[in-house]
């Protein structure tokens, strides 16, 4: 964290921040401006000239290095008379998370490309069993687009096609138990292909 008065010059310091900065104790009183920090932050002066203003809070990410980010904040600096003294820079490390978020993004990217690769219909639903992905092959065997698919259930998709009965016998074995569902069979009417009998199998994950 750095402090600085109402002319952006430095007040105070903490040691993490020494480190950021490349700070001494010759550097009290110095300007914002003349500070040579050792993280990429084109808006921080014009973050800091804005909150001086503003009197409200801006927050932008920052990087130093290689995989190491940063959420920095400007806060106003206030008196007990809510009077403007400066602003305070504070520091917030979000390098695991950012890296946590970009395995995510990655594992999601490697699942879709399977999913993809699937030739038959495959459909993963939410604990809710609301469709969240399908296969190419499901989208195209029932003649729907993802657009009405995702978020709803298969009863409600492509025009109720799938035997109500069945499907509600095979919801319920989903839901009873950890327990694989095989072979439950399942009858579909599918214009212009006629009349369709599916064997529907399910697997928790």
């Amino acid at each position: 964290m750095v402090a600085l008065d109402v002319d952006l010059s430095l007040r105070f310091f903490t040691p993490e921040a020494a480190n950021l900065f490349g700070l001494n104790e010759n550097s009290i009183g110095r300007a914002l401006s003349e500070l040579n920090h050792k993280f990429s932050d084109d808006q921080l002066l014009l973050d800091s000239e804005a909150v001086l203003t503003t009197h409200a809070p801006l927050m932008h990410q920052s990087e130093m290095g290689l995989n190491t980010f940063f959420d920095r904040r400007v806060l106003p600096l206030l008196d007990l008379k809510g009077n403007m003294q400066g602003v305070i820079i504070t520091f917030s490390d979000i390098s695991e998370m950012r890296r946590a978020k970009q395995e995510i993004e990655d594992a999601r990217a490697y699942a879709s490309s399977i999913i993809d690769s699937i030739r038959q219909p495959l459909v993963i639903l939410d604990h809710h069993l609301r469709i969240v992905s399908a296969s190419p092959a499901f989208y195209s065997g029932f003649y729907i687009v993802p657009g009405e698919a995702v978020g709803h259930q298969l009863a409600e998709i492509s025009d109720a096609c799938l035997d109500g009965k069945a499907l509600r016998r095979f919801q319920a074995q989903i839901q009873s138990g950890d327990d694989p569902v095989e072979d439950c069979e399942v009858e579909a009417n599918l214009s212009p292909r006629g009349r369709r009998t599916f064997l529907l199998s399910a697997h928790r994950i």
